[in-house]
């Protein structure tokens, strides 16, 4: 399987996710369980993953810019922070989610907003 696949299998999941967001978001479960817990693990646990199986593979690091941008120039370690994004993302949207539901606000008024 190549990082591509990777990339669009997990493009495919977070969409997914983000649909069942929108439509069912006002059930207590979605957002709580499928796109706030269950996803952002699977995505986590694919994250861990990449980064295992391909951190010795990478050059770079975190101590400047370029270091940086050494380190993405890795597709696999890109990839990894591609579905870091996703997982964090997915979260943050299932928490808004439930946030404004909390607060009483129409589920329709926050969906742009949550995208």
């Amino acid at each position: 399987m190549t990082a591509g696949h990777v990339f669009s299998f997990a493009n495919f999941i977070a969409a997914a996710g983000w649909v069942v967001l929108i439509i069912f978001g006002r059930k207590t479960w979605v957002p709580a369980l499928v796109t706030g817990a269950i996803l952002p693990l699977l995505f986590a646990v694919l994250y861990t993953a990449l980064l295992i199986a391909h951190w010795t593979d990478a050059q770079g690091g975190f101590a400047a810019l370029t270091d940086v941008q050494a380190l993405f120039a890795n597709e696999w370690i890109l990839l990894a922070g591609w579905v870091h994004y996703l997982a964090f993302d997915l979260f943050v949207g299932s928490w808004e989610v439930r946030d404004a539901s909390r607060h009483g606000l129409p589920h329709w008024s926050i969906i742009f907003v949550t995208l």
